[in-house]
């Protein structure tokens, strides 16, 4: 799944700035990020478009990344590589082009609605 030193900068440097270790379940692909808050704490629309960004963020840069769980006190959100890859429609990995991702990504997030269908979309609570 890639050097842990460099899935922990991309961890660090994601929007959400709360306490969040995570661990690398690398028999499955799979990555979970435990964050040391609830919800309820956060704005609705930042914690939406953080998880969003967040995921596209990791499948991009992590190209063996199949899944993803964000865990918060009482609730979970998972997300799978198949399922963003579909909403974009594209090679995860082109969005590592600057341009690409503000065009793709970035400029979206501040659209209520595509937020709101692209949650529903891609990601399971749990």
């Amino acid at each position: 799944m890639g050097d842990s030193g460099n899935i922990t900068n991309l961890i660090a440097s994601l929007p959400l700035k709360i306490e969040k270790p995570f661990q690398l379940f690398p028999d499955v692909y799979t990555l979970e990020v435990n964050y040391k808050s609830s919800i309820s704490a956060l704005d609705h629309k930042h914690l939406e478009t953080s998880l969003i960004y967040n995921a596209t963020a990791a499948f991009s840069l992590i190209a063996n990344l199949d899944a993803i769980h964000f865990n918060f006190e009482g609730i979970s959100y998972k997300v799978k590589r198949s399922d963003v890859a579909t909403w974009y429609g594209v090679d995860l990995s082109t969005l590592t082009d600057e341009d690409t991702w503000h065009e793709l990504v970035q400029s979206k997030l501040t659209d209520n609605g595509y937020v709101s269908r692209c949650m529903e979309a891609i990601f399971l609570k749990d």
